[in-house]
């Protein structure tokens, strides 16, 4: 799913941004792409250049009164959070084009799913109370049998509930220190499947479960190690928590998951 997700929004991204061509002009180097787009939360845009070089190669990010730049001629990139409207282009030098730059893109349009108050760092001690964040897995794609789940899914006006089949969250880790739990909410039995994980930095996902007399580290994963399925408990709550792998600062991620 998570795959189908990641090819569907390259594509629409490439269709849309391709049709603009070269548009504008600045110090000798041409728009290649540009987009506006509207959130609530982190942000992560990513252009890679696929060929040996891309001459001239600069993300330009303008959001508010403010304009954030970067060039590189292998890499630019740039993460934040962001409460509203903001536009970004990638210009370049003359004999680059769109076919040329590979786009990643973290940017949520869903409120309940992504992060806009810091998360906790751990997962609670068993038999604490308190109002702690939680995620509804639940989506208009699961049927009672599978084969009404597929037969729903498979209609092309139900785009939109494809590419929502679990739950797409947005959150952001806000330097190496900070870590990110989130009780996820199911029923015993459940077949739980965590599709993607991706973001600016390498991050692991842990999967605990949570009793009021104990809390147990289940696993733990890395992007590359996924997908990965798991049942609901049969007592207690299921937690997540996402850490940092390696030394970073801000890091928008992204995650899929999908409760059967």
């Amino acid at each position: 799913m998570a795959k189908t997700w990641a090819s569907l929004f390259s594509l629409l991204i490439i269709l849309s941004l391709t049709s603009l061509g070269v548009q504008a002009q600045e110090n000798d180097r041409y728009v290649i792409l540009s987009d506006t787009d509207q959130t609530h939360g982190p942000v992560w845009i990513s252009v890679t250049c696929v060929e040996v070089s891309c001459s001239g190669m600069e993300l330009i990010i303008t959001y508010g009164s403010s304009e954030y730049r970067h060039q590189d001629s292998h890499l630019v990139e740039w993460a934040g959070f962001i409460q509203g409207n903001f536009s970004w282009q990638v210009i370049a030098d003359e004999g680059v084009n769109s076919g040329d730059l590979r786009i990643d893109m973290i940017s949520s349009h869903m409120y309940n799913w992504t992060e806009h108050d810091d998360l906790p760092d751990t997962v609670p001690s068993p038999g604490s109370q308190g109002a702690y964040s939680s995620i509804n897995t639940s989506s208009p794609c699961q049927g009672t049998l599978p084969s009404t789940r597929i037969d729903y899914c498979s209609k092309p006006y139900h785009l939109a509930d494809i590419l929502t089949e679990g739950v797409l969250f947005v959150g952001a880790l806000e330097d190496q220190s900070d870590k990110d739990a989130m009780m996820i909410l199911g029923n015993p039995g459940d077949v739980m499947l965590l599709e993607q994980n991706r973001g600016a930095n390498s991050t692991s996902i842990e999967v605990w479960h949570r009793t009021d007399d104990s809390k147990t580290l289940i696993g733990s994963k890395g992007g590359v190690l996924l997908p990965w399925y798991f049942e609901y408990p049969s007592e207690g709550q299921l937690w997540l928590r996402v850490v940092h792998n390696s030394e970073s600062g801000y890091s928008p991620y992204e995650f899929e998951i999908i409760r059967y």
